[in-house]
């Protein structure tokens, strides 16, 4: 899933030869687009296109076409638009530009050990010398199980084909941490 405004910004192109491009796409049937709270979002109408489209693509074109979105997108974090240097540091790393890669990367990193610290939360579980049996779920979260199954899965998913701080990534999350709340404040816990 792209934002036309990266498309748009990242082009050698005019805006309005883009957007014809565009309209030829989806008048063909390849992609489809969508509007969301701040941008249109442009998706292939299925990963197998998707595949085939980006399969195509020279392998020097194609780290072009990253650093262009990657430089981008660098205006707009240096101007905190946007949310995370993850997306910078992704595309940096299919570009040929690997030094400013791995300085995102180390600034993502440090940003997530400052956010979250995983020695700081272990201080707060404790260890579990045995398990504890949790009680029977109540019979309305029993029948919340198949949402919560599909948030999993979908925000699973999104961790896998989504690049760190992207909206859909973060928006699945939230979702997966809703159904979990819903459950948790009727029920000790869950066990999957």
């Amino acid at each position: 899933m792209l934002s036309l405004s990266v498309l748009t910004g990242s082009s050698e192109e005019m805006e309005t030869h883009v957007l014809d491009f565009l309209d030829k796409a989806r008048a063909d049937g390849l992609v489809n687009t969508d509007f969301r709270v701040d941008d249109e979002y442009i998706r292939f109408l299925s990963k197998r296109m998707q595949k085939i489209v980006y399969g195509g693509i020279q392998k020097e074109r194609k780290a072009e076409i990253h650093e262009k979105i990657a430089l981008y997108q660098e205006k707009l974090f240096e101007k905190h638009l946007l949310p995370s240097a993850a997306i910078l540091a992704w595309h940096f790393s299919r570009s040929a530009n690997l030094e400013k890669a791995r300085t995102y990367e180390q600034q993502y990193q440090e940003y997530s050990t400052t956010v979250f610290a995983a020695d700081e939360a272990l201080q707060y579980s404790g260890e579990l010398d045995a398990v504890t049996p949790y009680s029977p779920l109540d019979p309305v979260t029993l029948k919340d199980l198949p949402y919560f199954f599909r948030s999993f899965l979908i925000a699973l998913r999104g961790t896998k084909l989504y690049p760190a701080g992207s909206k859909v990534r973060t928006d699945a999350l939230h979702q997966l941490k809703g159904m979990l709340d819903r459950i948790l404040a009727v029920n000790d816990g869950i066990r999957i």
